[in-house]
């Protein structure tokens, strides 16, 4: 275990794991921000909108 933290020990692979995670991530990020915004902007027009409508009677 000593030598792999060291960097005797070289893992096949591993900059492509690290390339692989970070564009996952982005897409993650992406997709949490656009149901962000989806998310507020339906608070913004639910906001706006009175508590109960009161029926006019004529």
């Amino acid at each position: 275990m000593f030598r792999y933290f060291t960097g005797a020990i070289v893992v096949q692979g591993y900059a492509s794991m690290i390339v692989s995670l970070w564009i996952l991530f982005g897409c993650l990020l992406t997709t949490i921000g656009i149901v962000g915004l989806y998310v507020g902007k339906t608070f913004e027009g639910v906001k706006k909108r009175p508590r109960y409508i009161v029926d006019q009677k004529t």
